[in-house]
């Protein structure tokens, strides 16, 4: 087997999972740094990093007594492989992603979760064939409901926070496009509500 690259890891983290459709369940969070977007709103910290071999990230991760991963960043899939995955799964993990929707995700991947920060056909393209299980768009008061062009198995809107506060127009925007359009839920970043990581 050819030996994977170290991985940068800003950080490992337990914690609850705080948004969509597994919102409330016990994670480890593992947050890969660097990303290949620039979002205004994105208040994640992801550029720092210390490298980690495959065999260290997952001897870091049995610390916890956690049956599931999450993989998040900045951006994962710039780092993420099908032989990162597949260790994490032979080691008995349930194995999530959270991504921009900006590259294809590997295999071995069992919840993918997209908030598309790139153009509809980007993630069109880029997921075709993948099973979505949720799409997660955060909105502010002067966008309307998205025309998402992949199909998930869930659809969510998170009112966009003022830094790590609520909004109060934008989540009433957004609930007013749910009761608009009732295939969508929405999605509170309860984490921040709750002061929790």
């Amino acid at each position: 087997m050819i030996p994977t690259p170290k991985l940068r890891v800003n950080e490992i983290f337990y914690s609850l999972q705080g948004e969509g459709a597994r919102k409330g369940s016990a994670n480890i969070f593992v947050r890969l740094a660097h990303c290949n977007l620039t979002c205004g709103y994105c208040d994640t910290e992801f550029e720092s990093y210390r490298e980690l071999s495959l065999e260290e990230l997952l001897s870091e991760c049995g610390r916890y007594k956690c049956p599931n991963v999450v993989f998040t960043g900045g951006e994962p899939l710039l780092q993420l492989t099908e032989d990162v995955a597949t260790a994490f799964k032979d080691a008995g993990y349930f194995v999530a992603l959270e991504t921009n929707g900006s590259e294809r995700p590997p295999k071995g991947i069992d919840y993918v979760a997209v908030s598309p920060k790139v153009a509809e056909h980007v993630v069109s393209q880029k997921f075709e064939g993948v099973h979505i299980h949720e799409l997660r768009y955060v909105r502010n008061r002067s966008q309307g409901i998205p025309r998402p062009m992949v199909r998930a198995d869930h659809y969510f809107l998170s009112p966009e926070f003022n830094g790590e506060f609520p909004d109060r127009e934008n989540i009433e925007h957004c609930i007013r496009l749910v009761k608009e359009h009732p295939e969508w839920s929405l999605s509170v970043q309860e984490h921040k509500l709750l002061n929790i990581r």
